[in-house]
């Protein structure tokens, strides 16, 4: 969520705390099965009991009884009573585990106080009186669909508009489509309906799906990767996970792990609705394939072979498409859940996501000299994902690990808070943060739902592979949980990770699948047993961080290119990439080689740590060896009379821009010639100064025909402060003959933007690179 223009940045005091071993324990104290170098300071400790946990010498909490919790982690004593009614809502009882009993009344009770006074839906917080699309989708998938479906329905409607499209209400330049996570209302909008049964609701969201996935296959869509462009979901704060050079045009053309995972859920989600809705074949197998096409393209564009997981997103074409080696975790953890790896591969790459002692971070590598809010920041919701995904690949280290990490953080803070600082578990110390934060509050109740009683709504009924830490004694009852037209009352006897027997009623059932055309009020007894199977975690260095990101400048001189940087660091070594390949790793601050003949060369830079860590790439430029680039300015095209727009600083290549108004008559048509066929970029200069880069929802978007064919859109994000400054848009590829072309730059019916009114940009020159 963007909320950086509501306060101001707090200053962040970073307390230098190294990784090791954890000390959580239960009566007597286990300690986690996780091996580290080092140790932290004693301030840093933390143990879980079933009824308390520790941390140092000065914070504790304690369950008072389910209903009260007791913390001493802020200056005084402070408490924490139930004093919504709950008792319409799912019943858990751990008589042996009064901690876990009371932070999950504490989650549905927080809930319950994120429902907006009059509008029947869910705010993202204490903080953040509104609904947000992504935040909503997650909450929703995480628990609240089984919390309470109704008051869910009524919030994800309230992100469509009135195209019947989800609304993507924040993101980098001018939200959508820099921007394009917004579909992750699929994840929340088919877990209701599977929750539900409800067949209104079905055809709704199809409708709405159907529509929000084939304009964003039209705009944002890169078949040369065969992925989406657009920024990483959830982490929409550009400085804190992309280096600051990428503005909005190069985040729109990169191509991010959680938010291309989010693209293949939608389309293998409208599959399995046009499955429901009895559709035809067709349909089916159009989202069937495209699902398909997209998992294989991630796996095979994003997977990093020698660290065993994802990528968090590619490079822009045009600079080479290098990919980072930073992690994104809820991208990694949905990966796994929703089967974009498979039963094998899901295990291998739990066990390999990066964690800290305190949860799992939002990225890894951290970001050198970036504040802590996604960088530098533990986000419950993520960590919850990251154990929900240990359980749905059968890594009980992970789960383990989850539960304790958000029971210390929720029990020690006295509320389910939006984020906390990586290397010391604060709830202070990152730019922003709220109380009961809606996906933090979904989190804790997923650990319950998701990861203890290992639920998985499935197309015939309920499937239970509960995921019980031996540490958790005593067995957990849940009363009154809702299947659709039955009442369940669950009781898990034992721990472990798989089930020794089942019984449905007073009858032993093969599978561990609750059919949804039970009704009335039903027992589900599970004994649990331990599969020996043994299973790990990734428990990171905090201090693993990459050297700042290098600043590049070059410069061609004659017939060589010249490089040169300033340093990073004292013991900082330098990677020269030419287009996306590493040409020579060096010590120097300088570097120079003879201009590579008929080729466009992208040029970029990698510092890296002494201990082999890299920084993301430098900012990129290009030289061009071909002499067959061409630029043409706007103002010698054909478009409508008085669109010219005086240039405030004549001192360019041109006169005027060219003013693009959102209409029927806003087109304009260049004219170029190619002396030699082959693969060329275009790409045009420009400036919005709509909205700034991090708020509001006005980037530009036109459609482009060359010679008559459609060949794809162009995106003019908005460039805030910049707005004399030139700005690129996206490029598109195109291999056109030698001889004259001609390309209509237009507003065509699904170019509408999520302002809907202001769709507009100034248009300076077009350029046409030669590859």
């Amino acid at each position: 969520m963007n909320r950086i223009h509501f306060i101001g940045i707090l200053v962040l005091v970073i307390l230098g705390i190294s990784s090791c071993q954890s000390s959580i324990s239960t009566a007597p104290v286990v300690k986690r099965e996780v091996v580290a170098k080092k140790k932290y300071t004693a301030d840093a400790q933390f143990t879980v009991y079933p009824d308390r946990v520790i941390q140092g010498s000065d914070k504790e909490a304690w369950a008072v009884s389910p209903t009260e919790i007791k913390s001493t982690y802020y200056r005084h004593e402070k408490t924490w009573k139930l004093k919504e009614d709950i008792s319409d809502m799912p019943s858990l009882s751990a008589p042996e585990f009064p901690m876990l009993e009371a932070l999950y009344n504490m989650a549905l009770e927080e809930s319950k106080q994120n429902i907006i006074d009059g509008e029947d839906a869910y705010m993202a917080g204490k903080k953040w009186v509104g609904v947000w699309t992504r935040d909503i989708s997650y909450s929703i998938h995480l628990a609240l669909a089984m919390v309470d479906p109704e008051i869910s329905k009524n919030s994800l409607m309230k992100k469509v508009n009135q195209d019947n499209l989800v609304i993507q209400d924040t993101g980098t330049g001018g939200s959508w489509p820099t921007s394009t996570d917004r579909v992750v209302w699929a994840l929340a909008a088919w877990e209701i309906y599977k929750v539900t049964g409800d067949n209104n609701w079905l055809e709704q969201s199809y409708t709405i799906l159907k529509n929000t996935a084939e304009r964003d296959s039209r705009t944002a869509f890169d078949p040369v990767t065969g992925l989406y462009r657009g920024e990483s979901s959830f982490m929409d704060w550009r400085d804190q996970s992309y280096p600051k050079w990428m503005g909005p045009t190069d985040i729109y053309e990169s191509k991010a792990l959680s938010t291309n995972v989010a693209h293949y859920s939608l389309k293998k989600i409208l599959s399995e609705m046009a499955v429901e809705l009895n559709l035809s074949d067709e349909d089916i197998t159009k989202w069937s394939i495209g699902a398909e096409e997209l998992k294989r393209s991630i796996n095979s564009v994003l997977w990093l072979e020698d660290k065993g997981y994802y990528s968090a997103y590619k490079y822009p074409n045009i600079m080479g498409g290098q990919l980072t080696e930073m992690t994104d975790t809820l991208g990694e953890s949905l990966a796994i859940i929703q089967g974009v790896t498979n039963k094998k591969n899901g295990l291998a790459l739990s066990e390999n996501i990066p964690v800290v002692y305190f949860g799992a971070p939002s990225l890894y590598p951290q970001l050198k000299g970036v504040k802590a809010y996604h960088n530098k920041g533990i986000w419950p919701f993520v960590t919850a994902y990251y154990s929900w995904a240990g359980a749905k690949s059968g890594n009980m280290a992970a789960v383990d690990f989850g539960l304790k990490s958000l029971t210390r953080a929720s029990a020690l803070f006295l509320s389910n808070y939006e984020n906390m600082v990586y290397d010391n578990g604060h709830n202070t110390g990152t730019a922003i943060n709220s109380e009961r934060q809606l996906w933090s509050v979904a989190g804790y109740l997923s650990l319950v739902y998701r990861d203890l009683f290992g639920m998985n709504w499935e197309s015939e009924g309920l499937n239970l592979k509960p995921m019980v830490p031996n540490w958790v004694e005593g067995g957990l009852t849940l009363t009154n949980f809702k299947l659709r037209e039955a009442i369940l009352n669950i009781e898990i006897i034992g721990t472990g990770d798989s089930i020794e027997s089942i019984f449905l009623d007073e009858t032993p059932i093969s599978d561990a699948l609750i059919p949804y055309t039970l009704t009335g009020e039903h027992k589900v007894s599970i004994t649990m047993k331990d599969s020996g199977t043994i299973t790990k975690i990734n428990l990171t260095d905090v201090k693993d961080q990459g050297e700042k990101v290098p600043a590049m400048k070059l410069v061609v001189d004659g017939d060589y290119v010249n490089i040169n940087w300033k340093a990073v660091s004292s013991s900082a070594t330098y990677g020269v990439f030419r287009n996306g390949e590493l040409i020579t790793k060096t010590e120097e601050l300088i570097f120079s080689e003879p201009i590579v003949k008929n080729k466009l060369s992208s040029y970029s830079l990698v510092a890296y740590s002494e201990n082999g860590i890299p920084s993301p790439y430098s900012n990129y430029e290009l030289v061009d060896g071909t002499t067959l680039s061409l630029v043409v300015n706007a103002e010698d095209g054909d478009y409508p009379v008085g669109r010219e727009v005086k240039n405030p600083k004549s001192n360019r290549t041109f006169d005027n821009y060219i003013q693009l108004t959102k209409g029927v008559d806003d087109y304009i048509d260049l004219d170029f010639t190619i002396e030699e066929g082959g693969e060329y970029f275009l790409r045009f200069d420009y400036t919005n100064n709509n909205g700034s880069v991090t708020t509001n929802n006005k980037c530009a978007i036109r459609s482009a025909d060359l010679d008559g064919h459609f060949i794809g859109k162009f995106v003019f994000p908005q460039r805030g402060g910049m707005r004399k400054q030139l700005g690129y848009t996206n490029s598109i590829a195109i291999f056109p003959e030698v001889g004259e072309h001609s390309l209509r730059l237009y507003f065509a019916t699904d170019d509408d933007n999520m302002n809907i009114e202001i769709n507009q940009a100034k248009l300076a020159t077009l350029h046409i690179i030669k590859k």
